[in-house]
């Protein structure tokens, strides 16, 4: 029974008891870029022949390279969310966001 009661709250010291602020950004921006990269996301402006843009909605390879590297920093992010680090995780989340073009964010 106490070797039970110890699992317990060992599981409950390692699962966060409330999201922050920072999580919820987060989580937000993973669905507006992965929303993007299934064809949901606004369509991107200017030459198709310069920026590869169909005008379709559809990810072109530009822009699905930029989501992946807005993924990479994402995940960067979600590290500091980890770690406690509110102010670098809140700070990170804004340039995704700010990377992101008008209409998604």
């Amino acid at each position: 029974m106490k070797s039970f009661i110890l699992v317990l709250a060992i599981v409950a010291a390692a699962t966060p008891a409330v999201a922050g602020p920072c999580t919820q950004r987060l989580a937000d921006l993973e669905k507006t870029i992965g929303a993007r990269n299934e064809g949901g996301g606004p369509a991107i402006e200017g030459n198709p022949a310069v920026s590869g843009s169909t005008g379709s909605g559809a990810a072109a390879p530009a822009t699905q390279r930029r989501d992946m590297d807005l993924m990479a920093a994402l995940n960067e992010a979600k590290g500091l969310d980890r770690a406690g680090m509110e102010d670098e995780c809140q700070k990170r989340a804004a340039d995704i966001a700010a990377s992101l073009p008008p209409g998604s964010r």
